[in-house]
């Protein structure tokens, strides 16, 4: 059985994690990821860019100057498309850019996820981060020994008050608990901090 290293809070060996063999044995569907990557942006976007089209840019009702003898071009109004100030032709209106995603595909591309960051040694396991006291000094410590230069995501089982309060003003750190995940944070971060627990109950809803 496949087993990763344990870390305690201050970055030191507690031992190692088993982990499931037949869990972490698929290989990673990188079309499926992509896909759901594609929609978590895609469902971010507002959707609420909107010009005005030459119906409703106001003015324009008279004909700027007779159709024929004036050695101008044939124009009937001075909010048509080629005129400075004339409406939009196809410029964007408001819209849903929202993209469905089944159940099951959301979780085959948080699995294939996991176990990809897994291979590439982007996950780290931590037996709890239960802390008594909101400090931010010791959590740069711990981020030091873990060798994050760059970012990290920090997966919590549950929201721990004085933990948060620890590592929210450290500016490459991103926190979120177990039920909130997902593939996109997971693939763009360096790397990704799990409590001991959250991690259990990732696999175990990915197993559902």
């Amino acid at each position: 059985m496949a087993k990763i290293t344990l870390l305690n809070i201050n970055g030191n060996s507690a031992g190692e994690m088993e982990l499931n063999d037949n869990f972490y044995s698929m290989e990673p569907n990188q079309a499926v990821m992509q896909e759901v990557v594609i929609a978590l942006m895609a469902n971010k976007r507002q959707g609420t860019a909107c010009t005005k089209r030459r119906d409703e840019v106001r003015g324009g009702g008279k004909k700027p100057w007779r159709q024929k003898g004036t050695g101008n071009a044939r124009s009937g109004s001075t909010r048509s498309p080629v005129w400075v100030g004339g409406g939009s032709v196809f410029g964007p209106k408001p819209r849903s850019y929202n993209q469905k995603l089944t159940r099951k595909k959301k979780q085959l591309a948080l699995r294939s996820a996991l176990i990809e960051r897994l291979r590439d040694g982007g996950i780290v396991v931590v037996d709890s981060f239960d802390v008594q006291e909101a400090k931010t000094k010791p959590m740069i410590e711990l981020m030091d020994k873990l060798e994050i230069t760059h970012t990290a995501l920090i997966v919590m089982d549950t929201a721990n008050e004085n933990f948060i309060k620890s590592a929210r003003n450290i500016p490459f750190v991103k926190l979120c608990v177990a039920n909130n995940i997902n593939t996109y944070d997971l693939l763009r971060f360096q790397k990704v901090i799990f409590e001991k627990s959250a991690l259990s109950k990732v696999e175990e809803s990915l197993n559902e």
